[in-house]
């Protein structure tokens, strides 16, 4: 909720706002393309979580979960099955934006990207990947292309060791069944 009592966020109802105070339709916000990252370095990690891979894929899907071990995601409100609104914090200040769910294979690989608003010239698209290893623990891959130049690397890597703590500490977890983006 806002000061006002209003929503935190605005009703999505097929639109998404472009970061200024215009609203962009469904059709428009199609045509809103990510930053190219050809100029951006992207940053990669990975780290083996004690954890089966499905459990690990899972926790991934709870998009809204994300603030519990990524610190610059403040918010996250789901808006449909594959959008989200968001705010993440850099420097102090805050910034909202939507991010699009763009890839799913299932206990495989989970793919985003920032579609509007400030967010996206921060966090422009990611991909998760998971690979099971036999004694129910799981490899995970994170790469991160940001929408500025600038190291993102020890971010990945701290998000990555957050994400263990958080998944290797039942404690830390819901005890309720995910609610997947499908």
């Amino acid at each position: 909720m806002d000061a006002g009592g209003g929503a935190r966020f605005p009703a999505h109802a097929g639109h998404i706002r472009d970061g200024s105070s215009r609203t962009l339709s469904r059709h428009e916000s199609a045509g809103v393309q990510c930053l190219t990252h050809t100029r951006y370095e992207c940053s990669k990690g990975s780290i083996v979580v004690r954890a089966p891979v499905g459990d690990v894929y899972r926790q991934w899907l709870r998009i809204e979960d994300f603030p519990k071990f990524m610190p610059a995601v403040k918010e996250v409100q789901k808006l449909d099955g594959g959008h989200f609104a968001i705010v993440i914090s850099f420097n102090g200040k805050r910034h909202e934006g939507v991010l699009e769910i763009m890839l799913r294979a299932p206990e495989r690989r989970l793919a985003w990207r920032a579609l509007a608003g400030v967010a996206s010239n921060y966090l422009a698209s990611g991909v998760v990947s998971f690979t099971s290893h036999p004694n129910r623990s799981t490899c995970v891959m994170l790469k991160i292309c940001p929408g500025f130049n600038g190291p993102v690397s020890h971010r990945v890597h701290r998000y990555l060791r957050n994400l263990k703590r958080f998944m290797e500490h039942p404690s830390n977890r819901a005890s309720e069944n995910p609610s997947p983006t499908q």
